[in-house]
């Protein structure tokens, strides 16, 4: 599954959220063939790079975020998630999928207009990166609870948790302006050599550990 391609002449910053769904949808699609193995229905508890968050907690929230960023294309986001609908893991996983893909596609319906957050108006460019970004580093923190229990046969699977680096040096920008300008919005930011490859770097200014890469 993946989203529709951006064409040019919409929201700057499409493209960028065209990759990272892409990265998403990847991700939750190696999630989904451990469905049968060691991903069953209890593996909801799996522990993520998001501390306090198993992996249903992180999920949970992902699906809030696509449900907002989704909202935004209409041009107004509440400042309330809606109630989640819960369900097993592999539910869970399959619903992001469709509403991953459908959140490209509410985008590339609409034009440029400026999005209402509670009071405040955000350019639809700005809105689309940070969309990205977030959609992006979860979908890393995902990759990363799955890998225990990838067996020694899923390499193909895993080879697609990994964040791309061209998507990464694409965001790193974004990455490095929320850590600066929102703290609160990440963890702490996670000390790395400054040649460290750019999808290291990205997940460390937003405080994950790049040992756990997926």
């Amino acid at each position: 599954m993946s989203a529709s391609a951006a064409p040019s002449g919409l929201v700057a910053g499409l493209d960028v959220l065209q990759r990272a769904i892409d990265y998403l949808l990847a991700v939750l699609a190696a999630a989904l063939e451990t469905d049968g193995a060691d991903l069953p229905e209890r593996r909801g508890d799996l522990p993520t790079p998001c501390a306090a968050w198993s992996l249903d907690d992180l999920l949970g929230h992902v699906e809030d975020s696509l449900d907002a960023f989704t909202e935004a294309a209409t041009g107004r986001v509440r400042l309330s998630p809606a109630p989640g609908c819960g369900g097993t893991t592999p539910a869970r996983l399959r619903r992001l999928q469709v509403k991953g893909g459908g959140l490209v596609r509410a985008w590339l319906e609409v034009g440029a207009a400026p999005v209402t957050v509670g009071e405040r108006r955000i350019g639809a460019a700005l809105v689309a990166r940070i969309a990205a970004l977030e959609v992006a580093v979860h979908a890393w923190d995902i990759g990363v609870a799955i890998t225990p229990v990838l067996g020694p046969s899923m390499s193909a699977a895993r080879a697609r948790l990994a964040l791309p680096e061209p998507l990464a040096v694409l965001l790193l920008p974004e990455a490095l302006r929320v850590a600066g300008s929102a703290p609160g919005a990440f963890a702490a930011p996670v000390p790395v050599p400054d040649d460290a490859p750019t999808a290291v770097r990205l997940v460390a200014a937003l405080g994950r550990d790049p040992a756990q890469r997926p």
